[in-house]
């Protein structure tokens, strides 16, 4: 284990800011970042509560070709 100070040396050694960006189809932007927030137009939930935060997929389902999931 290394500590705080050594940590954020070795974070700070090796971050960058990657400048150039491009547009890709959806199709082809796996394993790539965004270069900026994509927001909503509309709220989901459209209440300011959520008892669920978001979606699991079990895929190993997904393996046996079955492409409806339950929700």
């Amino acid at each position: 284990m290394i500590n705080t100070e050594k940590a954020y040396n070795l974070i700070k050694k090796n971050i960058f800011c990657i400048k150039k960006t491009n547009k890709v189809n959806i199709k082809k932007s796996i394993g790539l970042y965004l270069a900026e927030d994509i927001k909503s137009n509309i709220n989901i939930p459209p209440q300011d509560n959520s008892a669920v935060d978001g979606f699991a997929i079990n895929f190993s389902n997904h393996k046996k070709n079955l492409n409806k999931f339950m929700i």
